[in-house]
C-alpha cells in the first residue's frame, strides 16, 4: 500500500512539475543523484509524510488559530455586551440625574412663583393701606381745612357782625350826639 501511495505520490509530484518535465528526466535526475529508485522512492516517501505532518500541523494550527479567534471574538462580543451594558447604565443614571435636575428646576419654578404670588399680596396689600392712609390723611386735612374755613367764616362772620355793631353804635353815637346837644343859636 506504502508504493501505491508512493506512486500516487509521484504522480501528484509529476504533475507539479513543468509540461516540458517528464518522466525520462526525472530518472536523469535520479541517477544524477546517485540513489537508485527504491531509495528515491522511499526519499519521497518520506518527504510525502513529512509534507503531511506539515499538513497536519498546520491544519492544527489553523484548527487553534480558529478556535482562539473564536475565543477572541466571544471576548469581544462579552465585552462590548459589557460596554453597551455600562454605557446603558451609565445613559439611565444620566437620564435620572436630568429627569431629577428637571424635577427640581419645576420645584424651583413654583416656589419662585409662590413667592411671586406672595410678594404681589404684599405688595397690593402694602399698596391698599398706602392708599387707606392717604385717603385718611386726605380726609383729615379736608377736615381740618373744612374746620379752619368754618372757623374762619365765623370769625369774618363775627368781625362782619363786629364792625356792623360798631358802625351801628357809632351811627348812634352820632344820632345821640346830634339829639342830645341843642343847637345854641
Amino acid at each position: 500500500m506504502s508504493t501505491l501511495s508512493s506512486r500516487n505520490n509521484q504522480q501528484e509530484i509529476y504533475e507539479d512539475l513543468p509540461p516540458s518535465y517528464n518522466e525520462s528526466q526525472a530518472s536523469e535526475k535520479m541517477s544524477d543523484n546517485n540513489m537508485t529508485k527504491p531509495q528515491l522512492v522511499a526519499k519521497v516517501n518520506d518527504l510525502m509524510a513529512a509534507l503531511d505532518k506539515q499538513k497536519e500541523d498546520h491544519a492544527n494550527e489553523i484548527s487553534l488559530y480558529q478556535t482562539t479567534l473564536k475565543k477572541q471574538k466571544q471576548e469581544m462580543k462579552e465585552t462590548h455586551a459589557n460596554e453597551i451594558s455600562l454605557y446603558r447604565e451609565l445613559i439611565n443614571a444620566k437620564t435620572n440625574e436630568i429627569t431629577t435636575l428637571m424635577s427640581t428646576i419645576e420645584n424651583y419654578k413654583k416656589e419662585v412663583e409662590r413667592i411671586e404670588e406672595i410678594r404681589k399680596k404684599h405688595e397690593y396689600e402694602y399698596n391698599e393701606r398706602l392708599k387707606e392712609k392717604e385717603k385718611t390723611h386726605k380726609r383729615e386735612r379736608e377736615e381740618r381745612e373744612r374746620n379752619y374755613k368754618r372757623e374762619t367764616d365765623l370769625m369774618q362772620e363775627t368781625i362782619n357782625s363786629l364792625e356792623q355793631t360798631i358802625r351801628d353804635l357809632q351811627t348812634q353815637l352820632r344820632n345821640y350826639e346830634n339829639v342830645s346837644t341843642p343847637e345854641l343859636y
